[in-house]
């Protein structure tokens, strides 16, 4: 396993970064305070939410944001004269890149300008010494990036939901699957039946079986917002809020977002199983 792992957490101080060279980087840009770019250009936009995330400016983050709850704990309440030195600083060497092209509910996307409604890229930049992920997602008014990882990472953090959370359940699910453990799975999975199916292609060595699963436990996970379509692993696309009796979160795993699918089994949820392994190894994610 490579060291390019990081543990993940909210602050665009130490958010991971998937395997090096699992995926060439097929973009890169500079993007510096000031540079005259298309006002839609998703790096663009990509750095305006950075840079006002870490600089604390509430008022222009949440233009260029998708609305999100709990957006403040990432915002600083102040910063001194020194500490807003050392973040414009900063800034000035940020650069984004992206080890996938643009996805419209899983599909590449070839042209960027014409990208329809819904297309996302995760650009990844290095800030203050750490890998920051960020999502920018194709929306009816431009280029928006989506938060809902770092809030999630930073609240679950903070106070971790309950065991019996379905967020939970979906981490532990995926905790088992990275560690090889079909037991512990039976009692998550919604196909108790067909767990070894799950891990059978697992062949990492146990130490980084290990590693990946504390990974997938500590992965910011955030509920799919009404009416997106989601691509599972498996291929099946699915509309989130399409049933009462169905749950769909999405995790950031270093720069790849990984879909779940819960359904309620005697008012219990159970995860659906996917292929789950074979979908973050084809990624470059492990």
């Amino acid at each position: 396993m490579s060291s390019a792992w990081r543990q993940p957490t909210s602050s665009p101080n130490s958010v991971p970064l998937t395997r090096r060279g699992a995926l060439c980087l097929v973009a890169a840009l500079a993007v510096l305070p000031g540079r005259a770019l298309a006002a839609d250009d998703p790096k663009v936009v990509a750095y305006d939410v950075l840079s006002s995330m870490v600089l604390g400016r509430r008022d222009a983050f949440l233009k260029a944001t998708l609305p999100t709850d709990g957006v403040d704990v990432l915002l600083p309440s102040s910063l001194s004269a020194d500490e807003r030195r050392q973040v414009e600083e900063r800034l000035t060497r940020v650069r984004f890149s992206s080890q996938l092209p643009p996805l419209f509910e899983g599909e590449p996307v070839d042209d960027t300008a014409g990208a329809p409604v819904g297309t996302r890229i995760v650009y990844v930049t290095q800030y203050g010494g750490s890998l920051v992920p960020v999502p920018v997602v194709r929306t009816r008014d431009g280029w928006r990036v989506d938060p809902r990882y770092w809030v999630a990472e930073r609240q679950q953090a903070a106070t971790p939901p309950p065991d019996d959370a379905p967020v939970m359940l979906v981490k532990r699910f995926l905790y088992h699957v990275m560690n090889r453990e079909t037991e512990p799975l039976k009692a998550l999975s919604y196909l108790p039946d067909h767990v070894e199916q799950l891990t059978r292609n697992n062949n990492l060595p146990g130490a980084d079986r290990g590693h990946v699963a504390m990974l997938a436990v500590e992965m910011g996970l955030a509920p799919a917002r009404a009416g997106e379509v989601v691509r599972m692993p498996s291929g099946t696309r699915i509309t989130a809020g399409s049933s009462a009796d169905e749950l769909v979160f999405v995790g950031m795993m270093g720069t790849i977002e990984v879909p779940f699918r819960l359904r309620r089994v005697n008012g219990a949820w159970k995860v659906v199983p996917e292929p789950y392994f074979e979908f973050l190894r084809s990624m470059g994610a492990i």
